[in-house]
């Protein structure tokens, strides 16, 4: 008669994938990380990308699952309450994140001065022009995306595949190139901080090894 028999449970350690919730301005940057498929970027994060901002941010960074948030400054001015408090939950991130006070993957915060569109362009131009209206984009996206009208008042399915149609992954090499030769200042415009954002995405020193107990049942035939 067979009878089966326990074998000592077996210890193994293998990287967990961590949640992290990526808040975003809109339905662009969701098109975005949707095309550059992201999860399939990062092993060790899964990554769920959600329409937020800075109060998103507030009102999540204390949940259990860390935060992430991509701001539009827009034509945010030092003097606004809503600018001071990009600015605050920025320090506060990096404040957190220097003195390593938590556990796992810290809450963080990147920004694009004006606004993603900055950060776009830098895929297919080398942009470094100001912007203080976000019809001031529809010229570049009109000449490197073939966005036949004004991309500010027209961001439609279709126009938007049109843009996503020009990010492959040699595009994003170099968008984050010249985004690491642009301002990190959210005061300066333009300036981004996207290309902090991939290599925060890509590291794994927030990830430890996690120790995970796989029983094995083994049937052994008596004789």
């Amino acid at each position: 008669m067979a009878k089966k028999t326990r074998k000592p449970s077996k210890r193994t350690s293998r990287k967990l994938k961590q949640d992290i919730i990526l808040y975003v301005d809109g339905v662009v940057e969701q098109d975005y990380f949707k095309a550059i498929d992201i999860n399939s970027r990062v092993c060790h994060l899964r990554i769920r990308v959600k329409k937020g901002d800075e109060n998103s941010f507030d009102q999540r960074k204390h949940d259990e699952i860390p935060v992430w948030v991509i701001l539009d400054v827009d034509a945010l001015t030092s003097s606004d309450t809503r600018f001071k408090k990009m600015q605050r939950i920025k320090r506060e991130s990096s404040k957190q994140e220097k003195a390593g006070n938590f556990s796992g993957v810290p809450n963080l915060v990147f920004h694009n001065n004006f606004s993603f569109e900055t950060f776009l362009l830098l895929h297919v131009t080398d942009f470094q022009t100001p912007v203080t209206d976000k019809y001031e984009y529809d010229p570049f996206m009109r000449e490197h995306f073939g966005i036949a009208n004004s991309w500010a008042d027209n961001k439609n399915p279709n126009n938007r595949k049109k843009v996503c149609a020009k990010i492959d992954d040699a595009s994003l090499r170099t968008a984050k190139r010249r985004a690491r030769k642009m301002s990190s200042s959210i005061q300066k415009n333009p300036s981004t901080t996207m290309d902090s954002f991939f290599s925060k995405s890509k590291l794994r020193k927030y990830i430890g090894t996690t120790s995970v107990v796989r029983p094995t049942m083994t049937c052994v035939l008596a004789k």
